[in-house]
């Protein structure tokens, strides 16, 4: 499984395992309090590896938006928020890959 797959994982249980730590850092990265971070955070969810594999194949009956559209949404929120050109495209295949995120490897 590829590094970044990995690090998101475990990143991802260590939010679950120390979220007052986990507030420190995000805060202080963002340069933002702990409570502040704690607040943007809130409701935020990171896939499992089971549901990113969903996410890219459609398989496995999980309730999650497709990577495709996901991605979609956040395109058109940058572009709204001046972050992203509008004459920027995505290289799909250059994003998803599903072999990265197969559970059963």
């Amino acid at each position: 499984m590829p590094a970044i797959i990995k690090g998101f994982l475990e990143g991802s249980a260590y939010i679950r395992t120390h979220p007052a730590a986990s507030c420190r850092i995000i805060g202080k990265a963002l340069g933002i309090s702990p409570a502040d971070a704690k607040a943007r955070y809130a409701g935020v969810g990171n896939p499992s590896l089971r549901q990113m594999n969903a996410m890219m194949t459609g398989a496995g009956g999980e309730t999650i938006i497709p990577y495709k559209q996901n991605i979609a949404m956040v395109r058109a929120l940058m572009i709204s928020q001046k972050q992203l050109a509008p004459s920027l495209r995505i290289a799909w295949a250059s994003l998803v890959g599903p072999a990265y995120v197969n559970p059963l490897r």
